[in-house]
């Protein structure tokens, strides 16, 4: 009972989370800003254009694709500077080899990887949808993780270890408190926040609340990943640790 309550205590203090908001605010704010304004001014580019008398262009297919571009680069942007706060906030010393030395190699090392990784998940996820929209749903779950697998584990950076299925075993490992924690921040918050104040998010119209609001979200956010990160980077801890000492004994070292 008491070693049970010390491992809570510890793995309270893996995160600083006034650390984490000092670092990660100004830079997932101006992320979701910048996403906000862009997906309104593409959205009204399109409603334009599907109600102009002349019929559909050309260009619709221009915003279509900066849409989904814009849908995959500002969520992995927003967990890329999320993760690398995060991991700076480490406080418990069983966790600090995730320790981040600086953005800039942070950032080298990992977001192309994390881009690439992430465009597979999609790719699958959305081959899932097509022909059947629960599993699709469930693979969207499942893949969640990838980005934090490519950011912290050591097996995957060795090359020993898919992104994709690694990030499934996490889900499939924390699937009960992954799934609260997504409900909770992805749906039952925003729901809550945009309450009556949907109006209030258009920037060209309300431009002092939806910037407000748009703090909030910044936020909700951080907080979110706060809660995910702790659970992902205990798995990848242990199971790099699990993985390192089956390697001892394969080659017959003293463990």
């Amino acid at each position: 009972m008491m070693n049970h309550v010390v491992s809570n205590e510890q793995n309270l203090r893996t995160f600083n989370i006034f650390t984490t908001l000092k670092i990660a605010f100004l830079p997932i704010f101006l992320a979701l800003l910048i996403s906000s304004s862009l997906d309104q001014f593409i959205n009204s580019k399109i409603e334009a254009i599907l109600r102009s008398p002349a019929g559909l262009s050309q260009s619709i297919w221009i915003y279509g694709a900066v849409s989904i571009f814009s849908s995959l680069f500002f969520p992995l942007i927003i967990t890329f500077f999320a993760s690398f706060a995060l991991a700076r906030s480490i406080q418990d010393v069983e966790y600090s080899r995730f320790i981040p030395k600086t953005l800039d190699g942070f950032f080298k090392e990992n977001f192309e990887l994390s881009f690439l990784e992430t465009i597979r998940s999609w790719g699958k996820t959305f081959l899932w949808t097509f022909l059947f929209i629960i599993p699709g749903i469930i693979k969207f779950f499942l893949y969640m993780p990838v980005p934090f697998v490519v950011f912290f584990s050591k097996r995957y950076q060795a090359g020993e270890v898919d992104a994709l299925k690694l990030a499934q075993k996490i889900s499939k490992k924390h699937w009960f408190w992954l799934l609260i924690y997504m409900t909770m921040f992805t749906f039952v918050l925003p729901m809550t926040l945009s309450l009556g104040m949907d109006q209030y998010r258009v920037f060209r119209e309300y431009f002092v609340y939806a910037t407000l609001l748009t703090a909030i979200d910044a936020v909700v956010v951080i907080v979110f990943h706060y809660y995910i990160l702790k659970l992902i980077l205990k798995f990848i801890k242990d199971d790099d640790s699990v993985n390192s000492i089956e390697i001892k004994e394969a080659h017959g070292l003293n463990v």
